[in-house]
This record gives structure tokens, C-alpha cells and sequence, in this order.
């Protein structure tokens, strides 16, 4: 097991600065897979700064960058990942690297099959909503978003993050009639005080 290890330490390390190397691991699915968990478990985010953990976030951030193409590339790299925990790490440096690309993110966004595949995210989900949102709302027409445009009705959410994302649209006034009932039916409070902020009532 330990050989294992230090044999995957030297890909690691070989792949540093080797794009190529990288590339020609992502043909093998059960050895990226192992490979990236590893790095994700050894990566800076984890471990204090050292040179192997440089060599693994760089590693990362190149899949992040360069090769993950679809929604469905998460569940190819996740294969032989040992915990919840790393899938969730590996989903937020994912999320947090601004040059990934947003339609890869959007397109994750609305395939929740795959969402709940990758599991617990809860734990990782916020991020990405809120940067559809940025992009999404300011550039809507108004009176157009659904309440689904904002984020999936299927999966379990926190009120307080619906909530957010609901409130913004309502106040930049791009919420449909239907989703602006919606707002004030399940957050009545926090209707009320936009709402009235609207309207300048004190």
C-alpha cells in the first residue's frame, strides 16, 4: 500500500509543471481518479505549504482548468475517492478557481441526477448558485426569472439561501408575478420589507 502511494507521489510530482503528463493520466480512469485523491488529500488547503502540497494543488488546478469538460467528468474523477469529505473539498476548489468554466458550473447546476451523485451539496452548492446569480440576474429582463431559474426546486436547500437568491432578484425586479406570489407565500417577512422598501413605506 505504502509503494502504492510513493509510486502515486512520483506522478504527482513528475506532473508538476507537465501538462502533458497530467493529460495522458486523465485516460485512465481508476489511476486520475486515485491520483486526484491523493492530491486533494495532500493539497495546501489541507496541509501546511510544502513542495509536494504545491505540486498537488497545481495538479488540481489544472483539472479543474483544463480538462474537466461536462458535469459528468466529477463522477469519472470521484471514482476512487475514499471520502465524502475530499469530494466536497475538491468541489469547492473547483468553484472558488475563476478561471473554470461558468458553463460547465451553470450546466452542473441544472443536472441535479448528478449533483446528488457526487453527494452532501449542501456542503458545497452555495458558491456556484451564487455566481449563476451574479451573471444571471443583473443581464434577465425584467419580470422574467422563474424561481427555478435561481436554483433546483428537486434538491434540499437551506431557506436561507433560497431566500437570498429570491430577494435579489425581487429587488433588482427581475422576479416573474408567479415567482414574486411564490416569495411572498414561503418568506413573508422578508417580502414585506423589500417590498415596502420599494415602495419607500417606513
Amino acid at each position: 500500500m505504502k509503494s502504492q502511494e510513493n509510486y502515486m507521489q512520483s506522478l504527482i510530482h513528475s506532473a508538476f509543471r507537465n501538462p502533458s503528463a497530467i493529460d495522458e493520466l486523465w485516460c485512465c480512469e481508476r489511476k486520475i481518479s486515485s491520483i486526484l485523491n491523493l492530491a486533494v488529500t495532500q493539497c495546501s488547503s489541507i496541509q501546511n505549504e510544502n513542495a509536494f502540497s504545491t505540486c498537488c494543488d497545481y495538479f488540481i488546478e489544472y483539472i479543474c482548468i483544463f480538462l474537466i469538460k461536462k458535469p459528468s467528468d466529477f463522477l469519472y474523477i470521484f471514482t476512487d475517492f475514499t471520502s465524502q469529505k475530499h469530494k466536497n473539498l475538491f468541489m469547492n476548489l473547483y468553484f472558488q478557481n475563476y478561471l473554470t468554466n461558468s458553463l460547465i458550473t451553470n450546466s452542473l447546476l441544472d443536472n441535479t441526477n448528478i449533483i446528488q451523485c457526487i453527494g452532501e451539496h449542501s456542503k458545497w452548492i452555495e458558491y456556484p448558485l451564487k455566481y449563476r446569480a451574479a451573471q444571471h440576474i443583473p443581464n434577465a429582463e425584467n419580470k422574467s426569472l422563474e424561481i427555478h431559474h435561481l436554483y433546483p426546486l428537486s434538491l434540499e436547500l437551506s431557506d436561507s439561501l433560497k431566500e437570498y437568491l429570491v430577494s435579489w432578484a425581487f429587488e433588482d425586479d427581475k422576479l416573474s408575478d408567479k415567482a414574486i406570489e411564490y416569495f411572498q407565500n414561503t418568506f413573508p417577512k422578508q417580502y414585506d420589507l423589500l417590498n415596502n422598501k420599494k415602495q419607500n413605506i417606513p
